[in-house]
């Protein structure tokens, strides 16, 4: 055997040690995954969505329709949009999932759809959401300062500060912790988001749009980013369309509830106004919301006609911008259903891109992303003759393109196999080992009360599901680290005692191990700030070699802020210990003194 085949001999038993599947997750489920994409797929596509976003503040259409057989990378596109948009910081993402004409508008269900993207999806949206209010409410806050305009309505400081030392009272350039304190006193009084909201509505005094700075809009998006506990937990549920008596909407200085056609939309227009960044909305699986609106002849009428409605609004607003995904099959018919109004909203971008069928250098160009994402860049040695498409040859890439009838997803499939067949054939050994679970830490976890686990395996697999008893885990809470052995997951509530944790291969529900964890009954006294031990939560982040700053990261606040509840000297809601809890992977009961110590 030659040197050059000892290589490579050797270089396949390296890549068969990592257990890499660098094909298995052909299905990109949600917008919000990390995808490996190459310039080369959908390029034109990718090129129109820009235009379009581009042109969201001129008098130029802003509006596009793309059409796609299932398997061609819809998904994969939205994602690939978002992580374009986060990281060029000028437009904000919105993912808008199948409208179900239920109970709310679709103003409402926009709403939602924003508020879950802005606040829960994108930890990146989420802190420049609370960073561009936040910094816009410091600025006028601090022209009242300077202006001594009611800054005893406002709770700035003392008499005699308010009187000799106005100077110290002003927010710029101070850290955000005492920044969030000042800003929810100063909410009680209407003074500060009333002068807020007038500097808003005069810098904007001159567009032409159709949407309103609507003042309940602006008080909601204020106490929300900014707010307190309770005043957050009253905007959301306001921004939500929930039931609250007007005696408690005023006490918040909210003066209507956020129902109707237009006021919804007027929420919208509001944050993007106060955040000064575009809007992006992906409404996905549009066939999913025609077919539920087009189920009676009221809904072809009424239902369809509001959609239209509030779309048409959004399109004729600077800033906006709105993509609709549909699958190609029904696009033809779709369009007879469609009322003209809406019709004309879809087709306002001009033709109609299709995503494109697999290419040979673009399948080329997936097998070495892929293969240096999930191969080459966890090993020391590189591949042969820098070919990073190794052990596929060009031959094989194009049979497998053809057989897949260029679609995406059946090409990825095929690759993974094929993968598998290629290290099997050379190392004569099974390229698939049982999923063997070595340890699940802790081992004791408390019923009442979501717990981040960490489970080890051995020959894991890159998409498992997590089986608790008989719950399945949610899987977008779970992380799957195929490289290290490692899956971190939650545990869900209400279970006790024993229970066999099963963990399976989503490819071969046959390759599964199983372990016991305990559920245990102890329950926590709030408020946990008067009961969580603040040494412990420092002692486990030592462990886990995390600086304050690193946490301050991950929880939206900054590091004063973590400093000072270490010290005692901070005690937040109890949501900030149960997102510290999980950040720490550790049920928030092991902070928890034992009662005697």
């Amino acid at each position: 055997m030659s040197t050059e085949s000892l290589s490579e001999m050797d270089l396949l038993v390296q890549v068969k040690t990592r257990g890499a599947r660098p094909f298995s997750q052909q299905v990109v489920r949600s917008p919000w995954q990390s995808v490996v994409d190459v310039p080369t797929l959908n390029k034109g596509v990718k090129e129109r969505i820009r235009e379009v976003i581009g042109h969201s503040n001129t008098d130029n259409p802003h509006c596009l329709t793309i059409i796609a057989p299932p398997g061609y990378g819809k998904t994969h596109l939205l994602a690939h949009t978002r992580a374009a948009l986060e990281k060029e910081n000028s437009t904000l993402f919105v993912y808008v999932p199948p409208y179900t004409p239920d109970n709310d508008s679709f103003g409402n269900h926009l709403v939602r759809a924003t508020l879950d993207s802005l606040r829960r999806r994108s930890l990146r949206q989420a802190a420049l959401f609370q960073q561009m209010v936040r910094s816009f409410l410091v600025e006028v806050y601090d022209q009242m300062i300077n202006d001594n305009q009611n800054l005893r309505e406002l709770r700035a400081g003392g008499f005699w500060t308010r009187l000799f030392q106005k100077r110290r009272l002003k927010l710029s350039g101070r850290s955000s912790g005492l920044q969030e304190e000042a800003l929810p006193r100063a909410f009680h009084a209407r003074v500060l988001l009333q002068q807020a909201f007038n500097t808003l509505r005069e810098k904007h005094a001159q567009t032409c749009d159709e949407l309103n700075v609507e003042w309940d809009a602006f008080v909601a998006i204020c106490l929300l980013a900014c707010g307190n506990t309770q005043q957050r937990w009253h905007a959301e549920n306001w921004l939500h369309n929930q039931f609250m008596p007007l005696e408690v909407l005023e006490s918040y200085h909210i003066e209507s509830s956020c129902s109707g056609e237009t006021k919804p939309l007027n929420v919208l227009y509001t944050i993007h106004k106060v955040m000064n960044r575009g809007l992006c909305f992906a409404f996905d699986q549009m066939e999913d919301t025609f077919s539920l609106l087009l189920k009676s002849e009221k809904a072809k009428t009424e239902l369809m006609e509001r959609y239209a409605g509030a779309l048409r609004n959004l399109s004729h607003s600077q800033g906006f911008t709105l993509l609709f995904l549909v699958q190609r099959s029904i696009w033809s018919a779709l369009q007879n259903d469609l009322p003209k109004m809406l019709r004309d909203r879809m087709l306002e971008g001009g033709s109609v891109p299709r995503l494109e069928s697999l290419r040979y250098d673009t399948a080329r160009d997936l097998i070495c992303a892929r293969m240096q994402s999930f191969v080459w860049s966890k090993l020391s040695t590189p591949p042969p003759d820098d070919n990073l498409c190794w052990p596929f040859s060009e031959s094989s890439i194009e049979e497998m393109r053809l057989q897949a009838n260029s679609e995406i997803r059946s090409f990825l499939h095929l690759a993974q196999l094929q993968y598998e067949e290629l290290l099997q054939s050379e190392l004569g050994i099974d390229t698939s080992p049982p999923i063997e679970i070595t340890q699940i830490t802790p081992s004791i976890v408390v019923s009442h009360e979501p717990t981040p686990i960490l489970i080890r395996a051995n020959n894991l697999p890159s998409d498992v599901e997590v089986h608790f008893g008989e719950t399945m885990a949610a899987p977008e809470s779970i992380a799957c680290r195929t490289e290290d052995g490692e899956i971190d997951v939650t545990t869900p509530t209400g279970l006790k005692g024993e229970i066999k944790v099963l963990v399976l291969s989503a490819d071969n529900p046959q390759n599964q191990s199983s372990a016991t964890l305990s559920f245990s009954e102890r329950q926590i006294p709030k408020p946990y700030a008067k009961h969580v031990d603040r040494s412990l939560l420092r002692q486990r982040r030592n462990e886990l070699d995390l600086s304050q700053k690193d946490v301050g990261e991950m929880l939206g606040l900054p590091q004063t802020t973590v400093s000072a509840i270490e010290r005692g000297k901070r005690h937040p809601e109890d949501e900030v210990f149960v997102k510290m809890a999980e950040i720490y992977k550790k049920p928030l009961s092991d902070f928890i003194p034992k009662r005697g110590k």
